[in-house]
């Protein structure tokens, strides 16, 4: 029971990523990565958690390569940076960089598909003005 107690007291413990959502491990920022198709060379460096930094492709804000576009997790939080300053970029967080890539997609319809769907005229209700149905 002691053993219980003594890691219940020790908040090391519920900061583990299945405790709290809001860590961040290596795997679930290379998956967003992957997830959302953006390119990446894994780069070491010591300074940053598990020795990795994902050197991005481009950036997603501005588009360029400049500025090195970069995701690392530091003590658990996730961070990025661009230091394109003509873009504005260099203020543009970790959140900011999140929502982004959470934007709505548009769908794509193909010219086919929607001649193939809409092919045939619908019935008129009033004839040349109104036609009835979607």
């Amino acid at each position: 029971m002691t053993d219980l107690t003594a890691a219940l007291a020790n908040q090391e413990f519920f900061d583990r990523p299945e405790f709290n959502p809001e860590l961040w491990t290596d795997a679930k920022l290379r998956d967003l990565l992957d997830i959302h198709g953006i390119e990446y060379e894994i780069a070491k460096n010591a300074r940053f958690d598990g020795g990795i930094k994902y050197n991005l492709a481009t950036c997603p804000r501005c588009g360029k390569s400049e500025g090195n576009p970069a995701v690392w997790r530091q003590d658990g939080i996730p961070h990025y940076k661009c230091f394109r300053e003509k873009s504005g970029c260099a203020d543009f967080t970790f959140q900011d960089w999140l929502a982004l890539l959470r934007r709505p997609s548009l769908t794509r319809v193909n010219a086919k598909e929607l001649v193939a769907k809409f092919l045939k005229a619908r019935v008129d209700v009033v004839v040349n003005l109104i036609r009835r149905g979607m």
